[in-house]
């Protein structure tokens, strides 16, 4: 959040890897958020992140 309203602060993609791409339909946003977030912490440095979906 920036200040009072919702934006967003940053935006990443990337491709998905081989396994991923081989879940159901259904899993393969929740497994490209948790390797997202993986990425997203490195630059973070460990600091707590809220995850906003619409």
């Amino acid at each position: 959040m920036l200040g009072l309203l919702k934006r967003v602060a940053a935006c990443f993609s990337k491709q998905l890897n081989i396994v991923v791409k081989g879940r159901p339909p259904c899993l393969r946003p929740v497994a490209a958020t948790c390797l997202l977030i993986k990425d997203a912490e490195k630059l973070t440095m460990g600091q707590p992140m809220t995850m906003w979906t619409i």
